[in-house]
C-alpha cells in the first residue's frame, strides 16, 4: 500500500473512531426537532405502523416522512433514544465514501478526492450532527447519491437518480434543486455546445413519477396527497420573525405571538 493511501486510511479510521468514542459518552437529551422526529417514531413502533397515518390527521404539518420512517424501523429494533447515533455514524461515513466519488469521478485522480474526503471531515458540522436525530445524514446520502449515478449516462443510471432525487424530496423538497439544475444544464449544453445530453429529460421524469407514487402512497393512509414535507410555511414564519437572530425563532407561536394558534381554531 502506497504511503499516502495509508495515511488517508488511517485518517478515515480515525475520524470512525471519533465518532464512535463521542456517541458512548454525549447524551445529550433531544429537543425542538431531534425529539419531534423521536417521538413521532416511537409512537408508529409502539402502533406497529409508519407515518404518517390518520393519528396525525390534525397535526400542523407532515414532516420527513421518509426519515420517519426510517427511525420507526430502526426504534422498533433498537429502543435506546440516542442509539440513532451509530445509524448516523454509518450515514456520515456512507456520505463522506459519496463525496469521495463525486470529486474522484469529476477531478480525475485520487488528490482530489483526498483532498474533498479531507474538507468534509474538517467540517464540524457533519461531526457534531451525529449526536442530533436530524434529516440531514439521509437526505444527504440521498442526494449524492443522485448526484453520483446521474454521471453514469446509462439510462439506468439516470432512471436511478430519479429513484434517489425523488426520496430525497420525501425528506426535503429543496431536494427538487437538483432535476431543475440538471434540466437547465442539458438545455444549455444542447444550444450552446449543440453537443446533447443522451435522455436528459429521464432523471427528471423518474423524479416525478416516483414523487407521484409516494404522494399516492401517503395519501393510502393518511388521506391527502402529500409527497413531501409540508413545513415550509411554518419555517418561513419562524424565519421572518422579527426575533428571529439570523435563523429562526420558535416563540413566534407561543400564546401572544403572530404564530399563535387558539386551540379551538385548530381543525
Amino acid at each position: 500500500m502506497h504511503a499516502s493511501t495509508k495515511r488517508f486510511t488511517l485518517l478515515i479510521l480515525l475520524y470512525l473512531l471519533v465518532q464512535i468514542l463521542l456517541a458512548q459518552w454525549i447524551e445529550v437529551p433531544f429537543s425542538s426537532d431531534s425529539l419531534r422526529h423521536y417521538t413521532i417514531a416511537l409512537d408508529c413502533a409502539r402502533h406497529g405502523d409508519f407515518y404518517p397515518n390518520s393519528r396525525f390527521i390534525h397535526n400542523d404539518y407532515i414532516i420527513a416522512p421518509l426519515y420517519i420512517n426510517m427511525l420507526v424501523l430502526w426504534y422498533g429494533v433498537f429502543s435506546a433514544p440516542h442509539s440513532v447515533f451509530y445509524l448516523n455514524i454509518l450515514l456520515n461515513m456512507l456520505q463522506l465514501a459519496l463525496v469521495y466519488r463525486i470529486a474522484r469521478r469529476l477531478g480525475g485522480n485520487s488528490s482530489v478526492a483526498r483532498s474533498a474526503a479531507l474538507l468534509y471531515m474538517l467540517y464540524l458540522s457533519s461531526l457534531g450532527a451525529v449526536y442530533f436525530n436530524l434529516t440531514e445524514f439521509l437526505f444527504g446520502v440521498l442526494i449524492l447519491g443522485a448526484i453520483l449515478t446521474t454521471l453514469n449516462r446509462s439510462r439506468g443510471s439516470q432512471a436511478a437518480s430519479g429513484f434517489l432525487t425523488a426520496l430525497a424530496v420525501n425528506i426535503r423538497p429543496i431536494g427538487l434543486a437538483w432535476p431543475l439544475a440538471h434540466a437547465v444544464t442539458a438545455f444549455l449544453r444542447r444550444f450552446k455546445s449543440r453537443q446533447p445530453r443522451p435522455r436528459p429529460w429521464l432523471m427528471p421524469l423518474s423524479t416525478l413519477i416516483v414523487i407521484v407514487f409516494i404522494g399516492l402512497g401517503i395519501k393510502h393512509y393518511y388521506g391527502q396527497f402529500i409527497p413531501w414535507s409540508d413545513t415550509g410555511a411554518v419555517n418561513i414564519l419562524m424565519g421572518a420573525y422579527d426575533e428571529a437572530s439570523g435563523s429562526y425563532s420558535a416563540r413566534v407561536f407561543e400564546k401572544g405571538q403572530p404564530g399563535y394558534l387558539p386551540p379551538d381554531t385548530l381543525l
